[in-house]
């Protein structure tokens, strides 16, 4: 019973390392990826909010 409950203490560390390998490389992608948006989202408020005033 010990043996199996190693094996499987194992098998589910290795299993959360790759999870969070996966979102670590999510992060990477979806961080920066957000700030582009919301800059380009802001740039254009502020283009419509200038367009109107004048």
């Amino acid at each position: 019973m010990l043996k199996q409950f190693l094996l499987n203490l194992i098998a589910s560390s290795l299993v959360m390392k790759r999870n969070l390998d996966w979102h670590r490389r999510i992060l990477w992608i979806s961080v920066p990826l957000f700030a582009v948006s919301m800059l380009i989202q802001t740039t254009y408020i502020i283009y419509r909010i200038q367009k109107y005033n004048n």
